[in-house]
């Protein structure tokens, strides 16, 4: 089974030659990949050139397409050469070396699932690691798409950003692209639109990649935009437009978005206390903008909770809600 590996790349000269490493390295051999540079030309080109590996192609036209843009057109790229399987992997991240391997046997075993997530050991820029997953007694786990759009949906995203993930070739047929009209965590949203018709899963017994995190990351240069306090909030509006009005997933969807709300007063609260207050004005408009005080009866309950929890000193992880469903989709992860 061929898997085709889509690349986007923005700046990721320093940091791409460990990810293409690792791709090199993958016990399945049967793969290719196709590295799509966003903006002009960086050095990236070079450090593909200097792997050496005829299966990786690189891509650069010179336009700027920004993150789910240019994940787009190297999900197209891939396409061109109709793999069985598109892995999804940022330039900065860094695949096990079995990981392709065990999202085949997923796959394999598997029919009607459409997409596939590994879970992932979190690593810093200069690889060291931050936390590792524990997957003791963790086994491979599948979900009718119908369940995940209200469990995982509840919980949070589950399935992870868009390095965790590897989809079946056909669920692009019946789910599209991403949105580019969506700037944070506009993954989540196409997952929804996968699970809508097909199964999820995720690999089990042990982790797929090592997730970068950095400052110069899409997370990290997002983490006081405007949209990362809209876009979680819209996406979910998404998957309740689907459902029933009044219907209990639709009123799961909205205890979901009245989550999302506390959430993000919470952050604001954090955000005043470190005195940076041009990200609280970002976002006290953006929560004005989603209709914060439409939600109150969901998110004025939890503030006193939450803050009750935190002058206890109890972590975040012991704090969600779901908890039972959120500890059968996110292994406990521990600090490195």
């Amino acid at each position: 089974m061929t898997v085709g590996v889509a690349i986007p790349s923005y700046l990721g000269a320093n940091l791409i030659t460990p990810t293409l490493q690792s791709l090199i390295s993958q016990t399945h051999e049967d793969w290719f990949a196709v590295v799509v540079n966003d903006g002009v030309e960086d050095g990236t080109c070079s450090a593909v050139e200097t792997i050496g590996d005829a299966r990786i192609r690189y891509v650069c036209d010179g336009r700027h397409r920004g993150q789910f843009g240019n994940f787009n057109r190297a999900i197209i790229e891939v396409l061109k050469r109709d793999p069985a399987i598109v892995r999804l992997l940022c330039a900065d991240d860094v695949l096990y070396p079995y990981a392709l391997s065990d999202m085949l046997r997923v796959f394999n075993c598997n029919p009607t699932v459409g997409l596939v997530s590994t879970h992932y050991d979190g690593i810093c820029a200069n690889g060291q690691y931050r936390f590792r997953v524990r997957m003791e007694n963790r086994n491979d786990l599948v979900m009718s798409g119908r369940d995940y759009l209200w469990r995982g949906v509840a919980v949070g995203n589950a399935i992870g950003g868009p390095s965790c993930v590897g989809v079946r070739r056909e669920a692009f047929d019946t789910a599209g692209l991403f949105d580019t009209r969506i700037n944070h965590s506009g993954e989540a949203d196409l997952w929804h639109r996968i699970a809508a018709q097909w199964d999820v899963a995720w690999v089990g017994h042990r982790p797929g990649l090592q997730y970068r995190f950095h400052d110069a990351s899409i997370t990290g240069r997002g983490k006081h935009s405007r949209a990362k306090f809209t876009d979680p909030i819209q996406i979910v509006r998404r998957v309740a437009a689907t459902e029933p009005i009044g219907g209990w997933r639709w009123w799961i969807d909205q205890y979901t978005i009245g989550r999302l709300h506390s959430i993000n007063l919470m952050l604001i609260g954090a955000m005043a206390r470190r005195g940076n207050w041009d990200a609280v004005r970002e976002a006290l408009v953006a929560s004005w903008q989603e209709g914060v005080f439409l939600y109150s009866f969901f998110w004025l309950p939890r503030i006193p909770w939450q803050l009750f929890q935190i002058v206890f000193g109890r972590p975040p992880a012991s704090r969600v809600l779901w908890r039972r469903e959120h500890d059968r989709l996110q292994p406990h992860r521990e600090p490195a």
